[in-house]
């Protein structure tokens, strides 16, 4: 409406947004396979002007998910 971005940090709360109603998950399962918290992130970055350059970020790594190894718990470990 303004023509500003809209930054999205928690599109779906902690987890809140994605905790809806069975007859509602229901809804959503009837029409598609995607989990409930998809439909809350997919609904924040269909709207105009969102800036979901963190979200995208932070999920970017799991489309070729590699388990920690020894030597990265290591560096966790020495972290702490």
């Amino acid at each position: 409406m303004h023509g500003k971005q809209v930054v999205v940090m928690e599109p779906i709360k902690g987890g809140t947004l994605a905790q809806v109603p069975d007859e509602a998950e229901m809804l959503f399962r009837e029409h598609s396979n995607l989990s409930v918290p998809s439909w809350a992130i997919r609904l924040a970055a269909s709207h105009p002007n969102v800036f979901m350059d963190q979200l995208t970020d932070n999920t970017c790594y799991m489309k070729d998910f590699v388990l920690f190894g020894p030597e990265e718990f290591a560096i966790v470990e020495k972290a702490v």
